[in-house]
């Protein structure tokens, strides 16, 4: 029979978020505060959205997440980034990346010189040869039309195609997090809403823990179970899509819905004196 101790130690391991950032400040050039204070946790199984507008801190709370800070002169100063209980603010990218924690950054991460099938095949998997077969028919499952064009030279493709494998090369590493940066950048509505309806197929299917960090408020809280709005490095509003829909003000500086006379988008917000009540 389980003691009152044993029962209160799986109750608290239940509620630990599978990453977390804590209170966390990263700073560039030893000068320039980019994010201070900032604190986001995903539960294990969800897809939690990162909001903002351009310049509010969202690809630099990936880069702090993954380890990437040194490659921009940025380190975090404060704070920290845990992972499955263990702190891994300070580790390599590989380092973290082997623990589970892969991106999709908004720059493609694929090699454009190559065909899809050898942009595929170079990509470390951690199990055995059975497992990375049973991975990569879940990838063409999930994306037909790399499995189509394996011999086409990634360059060639379309956007939203490399955009898919990206997304591909990143599964093969079995992530238990998932980040993903701007999603839906210079790619039409149509395939971001095929895109988003991929990434809710996985996080539901195979249970991987997702980070949407985006621009397209919209897109994003279609899938999200929580999300979180950031400006100036700092979080300004959080909560289930429900509740930012239901704001006002997320309403009309997010989402481009406003009574307001002019205002439909954050783009046309730039020049309009906020009256923020959070």
């Amino acid at each position: 029979m389980q003691s009152t101790e044993e029962g209160a130690a799986a109750a608290r391991e239940a509620a630990r978020p599978l990453l977390e950032c804590r209170q966390v400040e990263v700073v560039y050039n030893h000068v320039q505060v980019a994010i201070q204070g900032l604190s986001i946790e995903v539960p294990d199984g969800s897809i939690v959205a990162v909001l903002g507008p351009n310049g509010a801190g969202k690809t630099t709370l990936l880069r702090a997440i993954t380890g990437f800070l040194p490659a921009e002169n940025g380190e975090i100063t404060d704070g920290e980034v845990r992972f499955d209980g263990q702190r891994i603010s300070g580790l390599p990218p590989d380092e973290i990346a082997r623990r589970g924690v892969c991106i999709v950054p908004e720059e493609e991460s694929i090699f454009r010189s190559l065909p899809v099938e050898d942009n595929l095949r170079i990509v470390p998997h951690p199990g055995d040869e059975a497992s990375r077969a049973g991975a990569m028919a879940r990838i063409h499952e999930l994306f037909p039309v790399l499995e189509e064009r394996r011999k086409q030279v990634a360059g060639y493709m379309s956007g939203g195609e490399r955009k898919m494998l990206a997304i591909a090369r990143a599964l093969l590493l079995a992530p238990r997090v998932l980040l993903v940066d701007e999603l839906s950048f210079g790619l039409a509505p149509v395939i971001v809403t095929r895109l988003m309806g991929i990434l809710s197929a996985i996080n539901r299917e195979q249970g991987t823990s997702i980070v949407l960090v985006e621009q397209n408020a919209a897109s994003a809280l279609r899938i999200a179970h929580y999300a979180y709005i950031i400006e100036t490095g700092r979080v300004v509003f959080d909560g289930t899509p429900d509740m930012l829909r239901g704001n006002a003000d997320v309403q009309r500086f997010y989402l481009g819905i406003s009574d307001e006379a002019g205002i439909r988008s954050y783009a046309d917000v730039k020049h309009y004196r906020r009256k923020r009540r959070w």
